[in-house]
């Protein structure tokens, strides 16, 4: 749930969580990534369909350590 799109208070309806609550626990599991030294490139759905190209390009420059 994309903070730039949703409210605190949006519900999720796939998992009845509020959008906080699910920002809550997707910190918890990107800090268990990344204690584990795994670099992590989050992408938006939103992003991607506004300009796939580019977000390719940015995936690819991440994977490669650019």
């Amino acid at each position: 749930m994309n903070p730039s799109i949703y409210l605190e208070s949006d519900v999720n309806n796939s998992t009845g969580n509020t959008a906080k609550e699910q920002w809550e626990i997707d910190k918890m599991k990107l800090d268990f990534i990344k204690n584990l030294n795994f670099k992590l490139k989050i992408v938006w759905e939103s992003d991607y369909i506004k300009n796939n190209e580019y977000i390719i390009s940015e995936c690819i420059k991440f994977i490669k350590g650019e």
